[in-house]
């Protein structure tokens, strides 16, 4: 050890005798009263050998058990999370195929999975309950088409049957064989038949827009009128002989009756006066 003394620094050496062969270290040092020493440690190389061998073997054991865990613990989860997404997407094929009543129940497993599944469910409820609301609405819109048909149907009808009562009583007044027109309430001609034509002279647009004194004859005494419209406004109706004067000049006689036309509120609107010429008789 004398060397290792002198010189101060740590030494390595190897060692071969009938214990065996190895490394050795030789670390030299002194204590608190100066006295030096030196501190020695070996080593086999056979032990070192074995030692190492035995370690790897123990981290390839370490390592395969610690993989099989790995691969268990991994299916294990594996299945855990599989068997709710599944569940989830059956719930989501059948929420898309219309069938809103599929829940995704017995989903707790996992806490995230667990939220999916009841939001999943919280949106078929959602989707149900919106396509009730627009079933409804679309019964009730159903309904009040068909309410409104009905009462189109009623109103065409209506309008039918007074088109033709319409047409009945413009066919009578026009195939009528007195004489006929129309006036206003300020005795304004509005419409005259054919027959007012034949017997008059005056052409329809001749005497639209005139007054019936048009076919004034000669002098008409004041009380005459004013019996007239007496009759008319209290009565509603008028009826006497009366000279008419034709287009021509020529005058014949006709009877006369004159009725007022009435508004909802009775106020004289129209007056129809209808001439039977008394020569055919």
């Amino acid at each position: 050890f004398q060397p290792v003394l002198k010189s101060g620094q740590t030494t390595f050496s190897s060692f071969d005798n009938e214990w065996g062969s190895g490394r050795m270290v030789l670390i030299p040092s002194h204590d608190n009263l100066g006295r030096q020493y030196v501190v020695g440690a070996s080593l086999s190389t056979k032990k070192l050998g074995d030692r190492l061998r035995q370690t790897a073997l123990n981290s390839i054991m370490v390592f395969i058990i610690m993989s099989f865990i790995g691969m268990l613990i991994s299916a294990a989860i594996a299945e855990t999370i599989s068997g709710p997404i599944k569940k989830l997407n059956t719930v989501t094929r059948d929420i898309a195929a219309g069938d809103y009543g599929h829940k995704a129940d017995d989903i707790s497993s996992i806490w995230e999975l667990s939220t999916l599944a009841n939001n999943i469910n919280e949106m078929g409820n959602a989707i149900s309950t919106r396509e009730t609301a627009l079933v409804d609405a679309r019964d009730m819109l159903m309904s009040r088409v068909d309410e409104r048909t009905q009462e189109l149907t009623r109103e065409i009808n209506e309008r039918k049957k007074a088109q033709h009562d319409a047409n009945v009583l413009s066919n009578a007044i026009e195939q009528n064989p007195f004489m006929i027109l129309v006036t206003d309430s300020k005795s304004i001609i509005e419409y005259v038949n054919p027959h007012f034509t034949e017997l008059t002279g005056y052409k329809p647009e001749e005497a639209i827009g005139e007054t019936p004194t048009i076919l004034k004859a000669g002098d008409v005494p004041k009380e005459f009128y004013q019996e007239l419209w007496r009759g008319l406004l209290n009565k509603g109706e008028w009826r006497g002989e009366m000279n008419i004067r034709a287009k021509n000049g020529s005058t014949f006689p006709t009877m006369v009756t004159i009725s007022s036309i009435r508004d909802d509120e009775e106020n004289h609107t129209h007056f129809v006066a209808m001439y039977e010429d008394l020569r055919e008789r």
